[in-house]
């Protein structure tokens, strides 16, 4: 049995892709002995973490130490810690969703982007958001938790979460390629991973490939998801981060090594891209 835990955007889509092979986990868990008592008559094999509190800018005016802080810290920070210690006492393999936004990495990129065992930057530009996004996967080394790091996730259902949902309604569009996630194709690869045993550790979920806002914006005109004639300013990455209250975003780029190692793979983002904006113009 697969247990999720958090229905948002990525829970809920997670949900219907595994079907009736998945349960969700609703409340909030204020200690660890009341989380394990909702856990343990579950009896999961696995329990997937998607909770999450707040978003960047909501985080970012959030004053450390205040009630709200700690609040966030619990379900973004000590849930992950908790869920680990459950799993080694309770035998489920916790699978924590984490994030490659909003890190700079030390060092240069190798050929293919950052990888898995790249170590992240803290400086005094990174956001209090993505503090926590880290904080939460160091407290999960040494355990025997997959850290599955998705980036700018979209698929072709409507979700305000959506990035796809969200696009059309941008001011301007950045034209520095990125990575990104389909969330149809993050499932299928989470799925390979899940039939293979002793996997743990960080992995990549990015598509092969990278494209531009501007880029795919141009292509949802194209299919009359934007409508045609209206212009599609752009602006580069360098820009957007000097915007006064923007939070930074630097440019990241991550292929994953461990997804070819047990050959699986993701497919190659453009073909991902064309075929669920194909879908959505189907659904107009």
């Amino acid at each position: 049995m697969i247990v999720i835990i958090g229905a948002g955007f990525i829970g809920s889509f997670l949900g219907e892709y595994f079907g009736d092979r998945a349960v969700f986990l609703e409340g909030r868990y204020n200690s660890l002995e009341t989380l394990e008592q909702a856990l343990a008559p579950l009896n999961p094999t696995v329990v997937i973490n998607c909770a999450v509190k707040g978003n960047p800018k909501s985080i970012e005016a959030l004053e450390e130490g205040s009630a709200d802080w700690k609040e966030h810290v619990q379900v973004n920070v000590v849930l992950p810690e908790w869920l680990a210690l459950l799993g080694k006492k309770l035998g489920f393999r916790l699978v924590h969703l984490s994030t490659l936004m909003f890190l700079d990495w030390k060092g240069e990129a190798s050929a293919g982007g950052f990888q898995e065992d790249s170590v992240p930057e803290i400086t005094s530009r990174t956001s209090k958001y993505a503090k926590m996004k880290w904080q939460a996967e160091q407290r999960l080394v040494g355990s025997d938790a997959i850290i599955a790091r998705i980036h700018l996730p979209f698929t072709w259902a409507n979700n305000p979460r959506n990035l796809f949902s969200r696009l059309p309604g941008f001011g301007v569009f950045v034209e520095d390629a990125s990575s990104m996630t389909c969330l149809d194709d993050f499932a299928e690869a989470l799925d390979g991973v899940l039939e293979r045993e002793r996997v743990t550790g960080v992995i990549h979920f990015v598509n092969e490939g990278a494209m531009s806002f501007h880029d795919i914006a141009a292509h949802m005109q194209s299919q009359g998801l934007i409508p045609e004639g209206q212009v599609l300013p752009s602006i580069s990455l360098a820009e957007l981060n000097q915007v006064p209250g923007a939070v930074y975003q630097p440019q990241v780029i991550a292929q994953s090594a461990v997804l070819s190692g047990l050959f699986l793979e993701m497919p190659p983002l453009q073909e991902s891209v064309l075929g669920t904006l194909h879908i959505m113009s189907m659904k107009l």
